[in-house]
């Protein structure tokens, strides 16, 4: 099946139209129509994005991956530069 609905940007969507296409009022929605969205839909929480894991972490102890890990954190590595630059 195919949707023949142009796509909208959401900021060109008049108010009233983007409330009936979210079937919402402004008032919000009602408790029971939270409950029934939330075991529809789930909780609207995003998942935190995971660092990757370095590639040398097979040939050294855990003591040198730790001081090395530390020194190649994305955080460690802004801190340096910026105390260069200043």
């Amino acid at each position: 099946m195919v949707n023949n609905e142009k796509k909208l940007e959401f900021w060109s969507i008049s108010t009233s139209d983007m409330l009936q296409k979210l079937q919402t009022t402004t008032d919000g929605l009602r408790s029971s129509e939270v409950g029934e969205r939330l075991n529809r839909y789930g909780a609207n929480i995003l998942k935190p994005k995971k660092e990757p894991t370095p590639s040398y972490s097979c040939c050294l102890n855990s003591g040198v991956q730790l001081l090395l890990s530390s020194f190649l954190h994305r955080d460690f590595l802004f801190f340096l530069m910026m105390s260069q630059i200043l």
